[in-house]
């Protein structure tokens, strides 16, 4: 996902570049911050997951001086089928991994007592068993994360933009 701020080439010809350095870190890296909490809100507006779950995996890289721009990574572990609100029932394990839709049946699942985790056997005889996984970060963040930092820069990059220019240009 590559995301650009309309108005920072008018701004570098408009002043010296150490003012320009300093807006621009600071509007880039207010955006940053803002996109990450939208990106976040949107995928658990969508998906049933934890806040703490689904943060663990973002890292942001800060714009700085040197490098003028600002870097969201989303990575980590697949979050397993029992993050998504699993239950047992006498058919299997449901789950609920969209909050839109309903619960869904995992036939002839089940969750040890001891074990966490959702296991299925992979035939007739009582081992091999695999454990089964959600959707991944990555994938539920490139599904509906792009729109919503999209949003935040079209929205707010103005605002902070005119803001930040005021701020500088009224200090002595």
């Amino acid at each position: 996902m590559r995301l650009e701020v309309k108005g920072l080439k008018e701004l570098r010809e408009a002043l010296n570049p150490k003012r320009y350095k300093m807006i621009a870190t600071r509007v880039l890296n207010k955006l940053g911050s803002q996109s990450k909490t939208a990106i976040s809100r949107e995928v658990r507006n969508t998906y049933n997951i934890k806040k703490d779950r689904l943060d663990a995996g973002f890292y942001m890289r800060r714009a700085t001086w040197e490098n003028l721009a600002v870097l969201l990574r989303y990575s980590g572990k697949t979050p397993g089928l029992q993050r998504f609100d699993a239950r047992t029932t006498n058919r299997g394990v449901t789950v609920r991994v969209l909050k839109t839709g309903g619960r869904k049946v995992v036939k002839g699942a089940f969750m040890p007592g001891k074990i966490i985790g959702i296991y299925k056997r992979v035939g007739k005889e009582r081992f091999p068993i695999k454990r089964l996984y959600g959707p991944d970060v990555p994938g539920m963040v490139n599904k509906v994360g792009e729109d919503a930092a999209q949003r935040v820069v079209d929205e707010k990059a103005d605002k902070l933009l005119g803001h930040e220019i005021e701020y500088e240009l009224g200090k002595k």
